[in-house]
């Protein structure tokens, strides 16, 4: 049994992430300082506040009126800073209904939000194709598409939601880590710059399945060649420009899927694996020092990827594998040649 492309990519988002770090948002102590937080940051005067007090805010599918109240959040930030990229990503992107997004020339126009700033940037179509696709619009899928295709980069602005998160940190003290690090049974520590690396990968969330199914071969066998070899070329973008590894390995997906996959790719593919795998190796058993450089040096770079570069370069690691490398997750062998791209 071999590891499913998915599989990879959620596996390459969480190894930076403590599983404690994960665990401990669910904790009372640590949802008490979330919901009191956003309380603080609603009161601010900065719109970049009221759209990270937006992600702070629980929502339950019981109260719709705190589904409402995140929105409307959202909402009041997009309107008052128009040109801020953050909010405006995260108003482009953040999973709303129809009845919470506002009226519906301002819902409509959402999904194109980022795109309107960053035109030259494929990360900023993922909304446009995702509202596309829901839509069932193949001529709006493939004009999204297109966009991506003919773009110069891709950028997911992770290293920017990163200095706002570390900002809110320094600004409203978290608790205490070290008398929670007891909720993940391994005992692993948490740090801050755990909590910060997985507020600001929700931050940056964005719909890229919609990229995926709309790009897989095998479920749109009506859309003509020039589809997929568009596809191609998003996806090749995406493993040599995607500004984290997550991105790279999307990437790596939806070329997989897309069949367009040759064998002149196939070394950005393992770079990126080997990359990941790296990375993961040399913030295990750790300290905090070199996660929190890495975070330092993608906030300064604008990329992970980058950064993850510098680390492996600062402990004498090669950035390219070995040519009889394999990577292996628990235990199983990932085929980066002929591994199926599933969902």
């Amino acid at each position: 049994m071999r590891l499913s492309i998915i599989a990879i990519a959620t596996l390459v988002a969480l190894a930076a992430i403590p599983a404690a770090a994960q665990d401990i948002r669910g904790a009372l102590p640590y949802r008490m300082y979330r919901d009191g937080t956003a309380k603080s940051l609603e009161k601010s005067n900065s719109p970049r506040d009221w759209a990270l007090a937006s992600q702070l805010l629980e929502t339950d599918a019981a109260i719709p009126l705190l589904s409402h109240e995140r929105a409307a959040l959202l909402l009041k930030a997009a309107q008052a800073a128009p040109n801020d990229h953050l909010v405006q990503w995260m108003w482009a992107n953040a999973a709303l209904s129809a009845s919470d997004c506002g009226a519906p020339a301002v819902c409509g126009a959402r999904a194109g939000a980022i795109a309107r700033l960053e035109p030259d940037n494929a990360a900023a179509w993922l909304p446009v194709v995702d509202r596309a696709w829901k839509a069932k619009d193949a001529t709006a899928v493939d004009g999204a598409l297109a966009h991506m295709a003919a773009a110069k980069r891709y950028d997911a602005h992770y290293g920017m939601a990163a200095a706002a998160w570390i900002d809110v940190y320094k600004r409203f003290p978290p608790p205490s880590l070290a008398a929670l690090k007891n909720l993940e049974p391994s005992g692993q520590p948490v740090t801050q710059s755990s909590l910060v690396s997985i507020e600001a990968a929700d931050t940056v969330n964005a719909p890229d399945s919609a990229l995926i199914e709309s790009c897989r071969k095998s479920t749109n066998a009506n859309a003509p060649a020039p589809h997929f070899a568009t596809c191609g070329h998003v996806a090749r973008l995406m493993l040599g420009q995607a500004s984290t590894l997550y991105g790279r390995i999307i990437g790596f997906n939806v070329l997989r899927g897309s069949g367009e996959e040759k064998p002149a790719d196939v070394p950005g593919i393992r770079e990126t694996a080997w990359l990941a795998e790296q990375f993961e190796k040399a913030l295990s058993g750790s300290d905090e020092t070199a996660e929190r450089e890495t975070l330092a040096d993608t906030i300064a770079t604008g990329s992970e990827v980058t950064a993850v570069q510098n680390l492996l370069r600062h402990t004498g690691t090669a950035l390219a594998p070995p040519p009889k490398w394999q990577w292996i997750r628990n235990g199983q062998p990932v085929d980066m040649l002929h591994a199926p791209a599933t969902h």
